[in-house]
């Protein structure tokens, strides 16, 4: 995260919020929270249950040495990112498997809620998408539907599609390795892209004898 030598209440929200913390506010009270608040000749950094303060932890007439403080105290904890809310146990399990292999750390309750912790909520949003917490398991054909579904609306043009056809899709080798592994189908027109890959190789290559040979006879 960047490092500024000056920071105020705008620049401290920004500089928290990009490191993936969640439990403060700035000028407003918060339920079970360390929160910056601003009175007419001094900053307060106060702790806040039910948007009543709890205990004042530090006040400062600086606006820059609050700052300093209120982000060293929210930097001393965790903060928890709902990213699962799951009807059963099974379809959290699956979930949290998925977490496992991208080596992040994360929480797992009885009654499906998952949470990630951090900085890592910004890895899950990048693999899953920002519409969280998740609240169904979708299987690999259904994730693949709702990546081309979300590329849709915003790329109505359809410029884009091939990022959907990359890795582990790209060639009907790899296409017949996974389905095998997830021991799914895939719709066809996943078979079609392949297809049209390959295709689309050969020609290339011919196009380039062609116009190796002509040269030769241009020479």
């Amino acid at each position: 995260m960047w490092e500024v030598e000056y920071l105020n209440a705008e620049l401290l929200d920004l500089k928290l919020w990009g490191e993936g913390c969640s439990l403060y506010q700035i000028r407003s009270f918060g339920d079970d929270e360390i929160c910056l608040i601003q009175t007419d000749d001094s900053w307060q950094v106060v702790y806040t249950e039910r948007g009543a303060v709890q205990q004042l932890l530090f006040e400062f007439t600086d606006e820059a040495e609050a700052c300093k403080f209120m982000y060293r105290e929210i930097k001393r904890i965790k903060h928890p990112h709902l990213v699962g809310l799951f009807p059963t146990d099974a379809e959290a399990e699956q979930f949290c498997q998925v977490l496992t292999q991208l080596q992040i750390q994360f929480s797992h309750d009885a009654k499906g809620r998952v949470r990630v912790y951090d900085r890592d909520i910004f890895t899950v949003e990048r693999h899953f998408g920002c519409q969280l917490p998740l609240r169904k398991w979708l299987s690999v054909p259904e994730r693949i539907h709702v990546t081309l579904a979300r590329l849709r609306k915003f790329d109505p043009y359809n410029r884009y599609a091939q990022i959907t056809t990359n890795p582990p899709i790209g060639s009907e080798t790899k296409l017949s390795a996974l389905e095998a592994q997830h021991g799914i189908k895939l719709p066809d027109v996943y078979n079609t892209v392949a297809k049209l890959r390959g295709f689309n190789g050969c020609r290339s290559i011919v196009n380039t004898t062609k116009r190796g040979k002509l040269g030769k006879n241009l020479g």
